[in-house]
């Protein structure tokens, strides 16, 4: 049995980059082609909800009526009853609360958050 130290060539091999392999770009290069896929802040309507069924039930119906938004992961900077919220542009704000008086569930608060 042989014993691999750390200046053995085989040891180290899992540090190189092997032949063919792929390289990782940096975040700069990602930047500067344009594909890096993070979303910029941006204020939003965010809608938070006493139940999980209840965020779930917002985003059933808003997709059904085609209003823009998506459910999200409540942000850090406000609480909730539960850890999902619908969050949609600011410019919507009077359509979801007409929708909100049509649908039987009742938001816990609507808040206007960076996210």
């Amino acid at each position: 049995m042989r014993i691999r130290t750390a200046s053995d060539p085989e040891s180290s091999a899992k540090t190189k980059k092997k032949a063919g392999e792929p390289s990782i770009p940096s975040l700069a290069a990602i930047e500067k082609r344009g594909t890096c896929s993070v979303r910029k802040k941006e204020m939003k309507l965010v809608i938070t909800f006493h139940t999980t069924a209840d965020a779930m039930a917002m985003e059933k119906y808003c997709k059904a009526q085609e209003v823009a938004g998506r459910l999200i992961p409540v942000p850090r900077a406000i609480s909730a009853g539960c850890g999902l919220a619908w969050c949609t542009d600011l410019s919507e704000r009077e359509h979801i609360s007409e929708i909100m008086g049509l649908i039987p569930l009742r938001e816990e608060a609507m808040h206007e958050v960076m996210v």
